[in-house]
């Protein structure tokens, strides 16, 4: 049963070095659990009682801690004004250097054919019967800089039972040409590979910049790429494949159940922030499982380096 033992607050203290220092003696048998500080004073948790030989060791060590030199020191950290406490403010905007970002709303992405910033579709649909699903992509064009995708709010009216909206990051297919460069094959599943044969011995080449799909977890991949260098992975082992087909390579929103009415916006939060990668895109798809009338609206938090062309 563990145990706390109370002694006065050295004038410094590192706890994180001083638990280390009792942990580390060999003349204290229990392990130390915890160390923390309040209007008592120091606050040392065991695993079990000591004896007090143990209790005279750990005075020793209390009396003889000396915290090592801090990087930053406390003293040059923002606090808080009514408490004793840290001063925190979260920001989820990505901090890249020579690069200034901004926070946006927007109902929109870019309209592609004319590369008109957030002139994109807007992303609002309305199901009826015999339609099963509306989907609305939402691309970015790179004339504009980069995107980072932080959160999605949504809204929605007369939803049915089942009917549900789901958010994918899609990749583009992988483009090809069977005229030159024939260094390439492509299997049952509409994967693209490097020729076994070699160089000029597959049907396919690449007709423009190939669209990598991450395997990093599976490590099925047939491309091997280090940023600069996209390479073959003959063995089957590598981190990207690629393919002559769109394919999703996340799932930001998952079936999503929606019923009924939702006439306020209501966010999908997240501390994180991912960088939407071109010519990766958004598409959110809407399914009407009900088969009935209804219509939703979405709204994305997004952080880009243009937010309008003056």
């Amino acid at each position: 049963m563990s145990t706390n033992y109370t002694r006065t607050k050295p004038e410094q203290v590192n706890l994180i070095q001083l638990q280390a220092e009792i942990n580390a003696t060999g003349g204290i048998v229990p392990s130390c659990t915890a160390a923390s500080i309040d209007d008592t004073g120091l606050i040392l948790t065991f695993a079990a009682e000591l004896s007090s030989s143990e209790e005279t060791i750990l005075d020793g060590i209390i009396a003889a801690h000396t915290p090592n030199p801090e990087l930053i020191s406390v003293s040059e950290l923002p606090m808080s004004t009514d408490t004793n406490k840290l001063a925190v403010q979260h920001s989820a905007k990505p901090l890249i250097p020579n690069k200034v970002t901004y926070v946006v709303w927007t109902g929109a992405g870019d309209n592609m054919q004319t590369h008109q910033l957030s002139d994109g579709p807007l992303l609002a649909a309305h199901l009826e019967p015999g339609t099963a699903e509306e989907s609305i992509d939402v691309k970015f064009d790179p004339l504009h800089g980069r995107v980072w995708l932080n959160e999605g709010y949504l809204r929605f009216q007369d939803a049915g039972v089942g009917d549900y909206v789901s958010a994918y990051i899609m990749a583009p297919a992988t483009q090809l040409q069977t005229m030159a460069n024939l260094n390439l094959v492509v299997d049952a599943s509409n994967y693209v590979k490097f020729a076994p044969g070699g160089p000029g011995t597959g049907t396919h080449g690449f007709a423009a910049t190939p669209v990598l799909l991450p395997r990093t977890y599976s490590r099925d991949g047939d491309w091997d790429y280090d940023g600069t260098n996209l390479l073959p992975n003959m063995t089957g082992t590598g981190e990207y494949k690629m393919s002559t087909e769109e394919k999703a390579v996340h799932k930001y929103f998952n079936k999503i159940p929606l019923f009924g009415t939702c006439p306020n916006y209501f966010s999908m939060a997240s501390d994180d922030t991912a960088e939407l990668i071109y010519p990766y895109f958004v598409r959110i798809i809407f399914h009407n499982v009900s088969n009935t009338t209804w219509s939703a609206q979405v709204i994305m938090e997004i952080y880009r380096e243009r937010t309008a062309e003056p």
